[in-house]
């Protein structure tokens, strides 16, 4: 599958770059690594932020906060802001 995906002048020079250096063969795996990348880091943050508040949760289930009361709150913050201008 063939897609156009539009550069800025920047990400163009770096494809370049990399392709210059050889760190890459072509555009196509210059993307796929910039995707490898990307799937690396959220799975960082899912075992540094997400994973630890789920196994917290699964040990103390009393530690949550009913949805109702996050909603309320979100809501009352909000209405403070508007009245704030």
């Amino acid at each position: 599958m063939l897609t156009a995906i539009p550069l800025t002048p920047s990400q163009a020079e770096e494809i370049d770059r990399l392709l210059a250096s050889g760190a890459c063969a072509d555009a196509s795996e210059v993307v796929a690594a910039g995707l490898e990348a990307l799937a690396a880091q959220e799975m960082d943050l899912f075992r540094t932020d997400i994973l630890p508040v789920i196994e917290a949760l699964e040990r103390d289930p009393s530690s949550a906060i009913p949805a109702e009361q996050v909603f309320a709150e979100m809501r009352a913050h909000h209405a403070r802001r508007l009245a704030e201008g």
